[in-house]
């Protein structure tokens, strides 16, 4: 809808003087110089090619939740006095790879060699793949225990900033197929890999969300409705109390009178 001019109505001054579009301009120009001052310079060589350009973004994120202080309070475990990595910043690393997607020990190298990597995290060394080995054979059950405890303050941490909220629980099996002899490997049903040995992981998120709630490995012959009823337990525990179970997903190969009876009873 336009404005039509009244008979009454006196007419608005819509021209600009010469002197107030040289200062538009002016500012315009000092716009766009600030924001160029941004850019840096690109070259296309192998001594600074990066695949951690928005890592960035990551390592402050870890740094306002203060990731380094709930590993330090969380999580324990002693190493010889001439280490040059301590359990916490190893941790961390194994965080970094899963995120920039080197979820195997041959692969991880990669960090050691990425200059954009080591400058986002101020580090001048990575640990090599042995270190990680030899860090992760270490492990024992209570570690585990203490790495659910840090997964759930994160968790609370995060729920803390949200409103009260009814959330549905996804719930599922993964076939982890391997290829040698790893511990606990079974035979069990692998849809691509028939014959192979291989791991049952279960895994709980919230839908819509994804945050990991909970997860546990089995061998590959485990069935669905082995121990379902405790694991939703497990999960029911790991909750922040603003978040309140609307409904729980999961497909028929959990369907367990057990459960039923108990989501029911819960309403």
């Amino acid at each position: 809808m336009v404005a039509q001019n009244h008979p009454q109505m006196p007419e608005q001054n819509t021209k600009t003087t010469r002197k107030e579009r040289r200062l538009e301009i002016l500012r315009e120009r000092k716009r766009i110089k600030k924001a160029m001052r941004k850019m840096r310079t690109v070259t296309f060589d192998n001594d600074s090619v990066t695949e951690a350009g928005n890592f960035q973004f990551i390592e402050v994120f870890k740094e306002l939740i203060d990731l380094e202080g709930i590993l330090k309070n969380g999580f324990f475990l002693e190493r010889r006095e001439n280490t040059l990595y301590d359990a916490q910043e190893l941790i961390d690393y194994l965080i970094d790879c899963a995120i920039l997607g080197h979820t195997r020990f041959s692969h991880m190298d990669a960090l050691k060699f990425d200059p954009g990597y080591l400058t986002v995290k101020e580090i001048g060394r990575f640990p090599d793949e042995s270190t990680f080995r030899s860090f992760l054979k270490k492990l024992e059950w209570k570690h585990l225990i203490q790495l659910i405890a840090i997964n759930k303050e994160l968790l609370h941490r995060k729920a803390s900033m949200e409103e009260k909220r009814l959330v549905w629980i996804d719930i599922d099996d993964t076939v982890i197929t391997l290829f040698g002899e790893q511990e606990g490997a079974v035979n069990g049903y692998n849809p691509r890999y028939h014959g192979r040995p291989s791991y049952k992981a279960r895994v709980a998120f919230i839908a819509g969300t994804g945050e990991l709630l909970h997860m546990e490995l089995n061998p590959g012959n485990t069935h669905g409705m082995k121990d379902f009823l405790s694991f939703v337990k497990e999960v029911e525990a790991m909750l922040p109390p603003q978040y309140i179970i609307e409904g729980i997903r999961a497909d028929c190969g959990f369907a367990d009178p057990e459960v039923m009876n108990y989501a029911e009873e819960n309403g």
